[in-house]
């Protein structure tokens, strides 16, 4: 069965900014899952599952949609650059933030491998959360991480340190996260 899609419609520029509840952040994860699992089921290939880096409770903006329609461009054309064919395409945008979740005819190495490069070569790669997921041993999703490949781990907006750490210790003030990363989206979405 085919998950449910509550807001697949793009927000009229001139809408307010609208901040997400802890309830709607944690529905629409919830919601990405079921699309994740589905398309694995269905495609039979690896799932692509695209988000910004927003932190904070505004999650979704005009500039935020734009950046995001930025980085889907940027990977449609990584990936067919690759060779690597993508099967379904899907886009939800809504107060949660835009987000993607996308099948490719790849392995979850070669894929994740292709998406860190995309991650450290485009400069606003600090601000996508890409995940690759795949069928794991016992049928059921698992992702891929960086480090699984050798990669480093998410770099902090702030301090360039390990991201995961700085959240943990809550080393930063949350107010200047959000700052930061309102900045650079700001900035990202609007330079060509």
């Amino acid at each position: 069965m085919q998950p449910e899609v509550l807001d697949p419609h793009r927000m009229d520029s001139a809408r307010e900014v609208v901040k997400a509840s802890l309830a709607e952040v944690l529905a629409a994860r919830d919601r990405r899952v079921e699309w994740q699992k589905y398309l694995l089921e269905r495609d039979g290939a690896s799932v692509l599952s695209l988000t910004l880096v927003s932190p904070g409770s505004v999650k979704d903006s005009p500039e935020r949609r734009r950046l995001m329609d930025r980085m889907e461009a940027v990977m449609a054309e990584a990936l067919g650059s690759a060779g690597l064919r993508v099967r379904t395409r899907l886009r939800f945008d809504g107060v949660t933030g835009p987000e993607a979740v996308w099948s490719v005819e790849s392995t979850a190495e070669a894929l994740k491998r292709l998406v860190m490069r995309v991650e450290t070569e485009k400069p606003w790669g600090r601000l996508l959360d890409a995940d690759v997921i795949f069928s794991g041993g016992n049928g059921d999703p698992a992702a891929l991480s960086r480090t699984n490949l050798g990669g480093e781990t998410r770099r902090c907006l702030v301090c360039e340190e390990d991201a995961g750490a700085c959240i943990r210790l809550r080393r930063h003030d949350p107010r200047t996260v959000e700052e930061l990363a309102e900045r650079l989206i700001q900035q990202f979405a609007e330079s060509p």
